[in-house]
């Protein structure tokens, strides 16, 4: 088989999922999926172009495509129609400026996050603050202190994770996008709660003097979702739950721990910054407002509001 068949016959298998055809995906996910099994078959990590310029596998060549690659993406393709996220089966998703390794463990970066990372920007750079400590609740897969070390080139990250598996992911992310070793603490130091109920409290019990007063922001997306009914099949199904779902079924559970204890760890001019759920936005606003912070909504592509800034100082443009 060349790689002109394998392609077509990838094509044909994810036609048979309605989604795809209806959002006008299978073309892009076949080739990203045969891009994903050359890098797992031969270890060449390219993207589309360079596979197919460098390598001389032009969809139209006559290259031989070995057997065991085709089995795997054969069998990558019917799981993808089966509904697996295209990004468990490529074990990669970009997000903002680097390509991130994703798993089962972590959830899938998002889009609408991106607009949390670039809210984080742009309101340090109005505030003229150039950030020195940050700490971020729940850093799964690492996206966001990864991207946000990347830029601020003398920012420290103390991030929180509950799970092995997304610990492991982040580590590796670090090692692969930064150059560094997750393990030495260098600029990110990745630290654990003891269980899910665990917010802020976890940098006092790591740290009791380290972090008072200390950073320039406070990160989060976390989870805030309260039944099963608020997310979708393929979401729930392959997933991790820990990072959907608030701990005791409250939505809220988050933010009020950060409303209530988040001024202790912030200097007199730290943010707090937190992605939310749209249905109940104007309501965790409200909660911040009555605490005693001056807080904003951002929007996010679709109009909906999808980050919260907060500081206990007047905010610009509110």
């Amino acid at each position: 088989m060349n790689f002109r068949d394998a392609l077509s016959a990838t094509k044909k298998i994810l036609e048979q999922s309605p989604r795809l055809k209806a959002e006008g995906l299978v073309d892009t996910e076949a080739e990203q999926l045969l891009v994903a099994v050359v890098r797992l078959t031969t270890g060449i990590s390219l993207s589309r172009l360079e596979l197919f310029s460098k390598m001389g596998f032009q969809p139209e060549s006559s290259g031989l495509f070995p057997k065991h690659a085709s089995d795997k993406l054969f069998e990558l393709a019917h799981r993808r129609v089966e509904g697996v996220p295209l990004q468990h089966l490529t074990g990669v998703q970009w997000f903002r400026d680097h390509e991130f390794e994703v798993s089962p463990a972590v959830l899938v970066p998002r889009p609408e996050t991106e607009i949390l990372l670039d809210t984080v920007l742009k309101e340090l750079l109005t505030a003229r603050i150039t950030p020195e400590l940050g700490l971020e609740i729940g850093l799964g897969s690492g996206v966001l202190s990864i991207e946000l070390l990347s830029h601020f080139p003398k920012l420290r990250m103390v991030a929180s994770e509950l799970t092995e598996g997304a610990c492991i992911v982040a580590k590796r992310n670090v090692v692969k996008i930064l150059g560094l070793e997750a393990e030495t603490g260098e600029r990110l130091r990745l630290i654990r709660p003891s269980n899910a109920g665990e917010v802020l409290e976890v940098f006092t019990r790591q740290d009791p003097q380290g972090f008072a007063g200390a950073a320039d922001f406070i990160l989060s997306n976390p989870p805030y979702l309260a039944e099963e009914s608020e997310v979708e099949t393929g979401v729930l199904m392959y997933e991790p739950h820990e990072a959907l779902f608030a701990p005791q079924g409250e939505p809220l559970y988050f933010y009020k721990n950060i409303i209530d204890k988040g001024r202790t760890f912030l200097k007199p001019s730290g943010f707090v910054f937190v992605e939310l759920p749209h249905e109940r936005a104007q309501l965790i606003l409200e909660l911040f407002i009555e605490k005693g912070w001056f807080a904003k909504t951002v929007p996010d592509l679709t109009g909906r509001d999808r980050v919260l800034v907060a500081r206990l100082i007047p905010l610009e443009d509110i």
